[in-house]
């Protein structure tokens, strides 16, 4: 006879939805296109404060609400998002990052203690440092290490 314990090896899988990759944002909310993601992955200015930072996480053998979901911004843990059931998200509002570029690190684990971390490289335009320095990617990214 087989044993019917379930063993579970495999990570959440974590979408992020706002912000929206390829996009500006004004205070969470999605307002345009990028030209081109040369800075990061997504740029904006004014925090998450109406539109939360909102992300989608789905695993094989937990419900969303079982799963334990946190944020991160460079490696200051920010806190567990909410799963909201209206709309079938984990969100946090996030006041925003002081001037500069930004890893915006979102962390899944399920009870069986498996973890799956998503990052997405967010640029606050308010710097013009940021602006003036951050001709490619790589120089952005290894701004915030």
């Amino acid at each position: 006879m087989q044993s019917t314990s379930n063993h579970d090896n495999d990570p959440p899988v974590v979408t992020i939805v706002n912000p929206t990759e390829g996009y500006f944002h004004f205070s969470g909310i999605k307002l345009f296109p990028t030209i081109l993601n040369l800075l990061s992955d997504t740029m904006g200015f004014g925090g998450f404060r109406v539109v939360p930072v909102q992300v989608q996480v789905e695993d094989d053998t937990d419900p969303p609400e079982d799963i334990n979901v946190y944020m991160y911004v460079k490696e200051d843990e920010q806190g567990n998002m909410t799963w909201n059931n209206n709309k079938n998200l984990f969100e946090r509002k996030w006041i925003g990052p002081d001037l500069g570029v930004y890893t915006l690190n979102i962390t899944a684990e399920d009870t069986g203690g498996n973890i799956e971390k998503y990052f997405l490289l967010y640029c606050n335009l308010s710097d013009r440092l940021c602006c003036l320095l951050s001709i490619h990617r790589n120089l952005c990214f290894d701004l915030d290490h």
